[in-house]
């Protein structure tokens, strides 16, 4: 099967039952498809619930916390983040850098820096409906899928440690630099 990710915590602010509800909505539309989320917190029992209770079960896993999402990234076709607001969207760059699709909210004002001119392709309204469509369109596009991870993977590289830390010593020099003159 194919597999649709979601890396968190189970909380309001991820959006993981917003994800659930996209899912449920989906899920007909996506044979093949299942819906695993990694992760846990206080919303596991809701999320429990609702996959039982809208019969799920067979399409939609709640896989729990996992010491090593790597695995998880590498397996899976498409990431979701479903957050309704993110600080730094680790999961994001996580999968990213994993080589894996991904479909995000505009959930935070960093996304169109990560994704530069890949935004339009991976990034959506903060809303279910926009979610829904930009899931469909990709999940259903295998190999636009492959080509979108590969040019994620790529971009990631400038969020690398190495290179972050390399522009912040630059600025912070700068910065002392600035004071010296005045």
């Amino acid at each position: 099967k194919k597999q649709l990710l979601f890396v968190g915590r189970l909380s309001r602010e991820k959006g993981p039952d917003r994800l659930l509800r996209v899912w449920k909505q989906l899920q007909p539309r996506l044979p093949g498809w299942e819906c695993i989320l990694v992760g846990d917190g206080p919303m596991r029992p809701e999320l429990e619930n609702f996959i039982q209770q809208n019969h799920l079960q067979s399409c939609t896993h709640l896989a729990g916390w996992q010491r090593d999402p790597w695995p998880w990234y590498r397996q899976a076709d498409l990431l979701v983040l479903a957050s309704h607001y993110e600080g730094y969207p680790n999961s994001l760059l996580e999968a990213m850098t994993a080589g894996t699709a991904v479909i995000t909210t505009r959930c935070s004002d960093s996304i169109p820096e990560i994704l530069g001119d890949l935004v339009g392709t991976c990034s959506c309204e903060n809303d279910e409906a926009s979610l829904a469509e930009a899931v469909v369109r990709l999940a259903s596009h295998h190999q636009q899928r492959l080509e979108i991870a590969d040019k994620l993977r790529q971009r990631s590289t400038a969020f690398r440690w190495s290179r972050l830390s390399e522009t912040w010593c630059d600025v912070i020099l700068s910065a002392g630099n600035l004071n010296r003159i005045k």
